[in-house]
């Protein structure tokens, strides 16, 4: 049981990540150029 919820964990750290990736790729580039 401890396992699954681990890997659920994961999956949620990872789709946040995964967001936040895709958030600093909008707004990067407006304060780069």
């Amino acid at each position: 049981m401890q396992a699954v919820l681990v890997s659920f964990q994961n999956n949620a750290l990872d789709e946040l990540a995964a967001s936040a990736d895709r958030i600093l790729e909008i707004t990067k580039p407006s304060t780069t150029e």
